[in-house]
């Protein structure tokens, strides 16, 4: 297999092609230790398809960055226990709804663009009151509400939205 990274250093995963599994028979870890090791992990990005359920984001309770290019995740799931997450990025994931994204209360950057939300979902928004940055590019949406509660927010992208 090659040479292998000490999990205890390792705080940043890029992961593409195969799926992230916690199976021993993969990368010849004990369950346990396969979590342990994933609590380090502070930065996550996926690539291409990568992520086969959403569900198994929990085993890393620590991000402060997630970033999920490319996926098949139309409804945002695993996200309620990533509650140090600071910057969020779902882009081309086929997100039809934003539900599930207002666990993330630490949140100061969200990232949705390139995919099929229609509106601006008030109640999700009224929960990141930390939001300092939030892309919504390439959406459907008709129309800019639910931006109120953000008195942090300090860039809106709407590029190529009906609303922008």
């Amino acid at each position: 297999m090659g040479d292998t990274v000490a999990g205890d250093r390792l705080n940043l995963l890029y992961w593409s092609g195969s799926h992230l599994t916690s199976s021993e028979h993969e990368h010849g870890l004990c369950e346990d230790e396969f979590r342990r090791r994933c609590s380090s992990i502070t930065s996550l990005e996926m690539f291409m398809n990568s992520l086969p359920d959403p569900h198994c984001l929990a085993d890393f309770p620590n991000l402060c960055e997630l970033a999920l290019h490319v996926q098949n995740i139309p409804r945002p799931v695993g996200l309620d226990r990533l509650t140090r997450l600071e910057r969020l990025c779902m882009t081309e994931v086929r997100l039809t709804t934003m539900e599930g994204i207002e666990h993330c209360q630490s949140l100061t950057h969200l990232d949705l663009s390139s995919n099929s939300l229609a509106a601006m979902d008030a109640r999700v928004l009224g929960q990141l009151s930390r939001l300092r940055t939030l892309w919504l590019n390439e959406n459907p949406i008709s129309a800019i509400e639910g931006l109120a509660p953000l008195a942090a927010l300090q860039s809106l992208w709407l590029a190529r939205t009906v609303a922008g």
